[in-house]
């Protein structure tokens, strides 16, 4: 759970540099940007090696999303901010592209897919967790009678020895 997290913050790192840098055009927001995407890729391709069927689908539809995001939102809005910057003429079409909220819309699609993801490995933990206290149970269960048996056997040995020593 501590990857999915993670990954969670990746995404945030990643939202938040692009709107603080088309906000401000300061590069400062842009590594936080680029760190945020780097470390979804690696946190994503970890989580991949201890996921389950479904969970996994549900990640890799969840990297789709993001890669839409930054194909179709995330860097052409970049490119136009400085694009801007380079010929400071009007801020109008930034403000248009913005307005439109496609970046932020794919952003919200994003969430609730990392949302359903949380919510199914959670759900798999909390079945994980329902197997182990069973096994445990059981385990305790077999290890009385067994511990019963050996008192059993013991006292039946004793019995049988005060038997033999008794004729002879």
């Amino acid at each position: 759970m501590a990857l999915v997290t993670e990954i969670g913050k990746n995404l945030v790192d990643a939202e938040v540099g692009q709107r603080g840098f088309l906000l401000t055009g300061e590069n400062s927001f842009l590594i936080l940007f680029d760190d945020g995407k780097e470390q979804f890729t690696g946190n994503s391709q970890a989580l991949k090696t201890r996921l389950e069927e479904d969970a996994l689908e549900i990640l890799s539809a969840m990297e789709s999303r993001f890669e839409n995001w930054l194909i179709q939102a995330a860097e052409p809005e970049i490119k136009l901010r400085k694009e801007y910057d380079q010929k400071p003429q009007s801020i109008a079409d930034v403000a248009q592209i913005l307005s439109r909220g496609d970046g932020k819309n794919r952003m919200d699609k994003i969430r609730i897919t990392m949302s359903s993801l949380s919510s199914s490995l959670e759900a798999d933990f909390r079945s994980q967790l329902k197997l182990a206290e069973e096994n445990v149970a059981y385990t305790n269960r077999i290890s009385i009678v067994v511990v019963v048996l050996s008192i059993f056997a013991r006292s039946e040995e004793r019995l049988v020895g005060k038997g033999c020593r008794s004729r002879w």
